[in-house]
């Protein structure tokens, strides 16, 4: 069973992972983002509620640092 507070885990920023994490602030839940290609440092993804797990999401160990 998920918690209220239990990350929200977005895999991939393409064209329609970007619209998706745009939806996903607004419900103001922590949020995840996993993508290999996607720079931590970019000021887009500095929020309190996001953290960016840089890899691919395929990956287990991946997964397990995303939470």
């Amino acid at each position: 069973m998920l918690t209220v507070n239990a990350p929200i885990i977005l895999c991939g920023l393409g064209l329609v992972g970007r619209r998706v994490y745009e939806h996903l602030l607004s419900l103001d839940r922590p949020l995840v983002i996993i993508d290999s290609r996607i720079n931590p440092q970019d000021p887009l993804y500095h929020r309190p509620q996001v953290r960016v797990v840089v890899g691919d999401c395929r990956d287990p160990v991946i997964l397990e640092q995303a939470g």
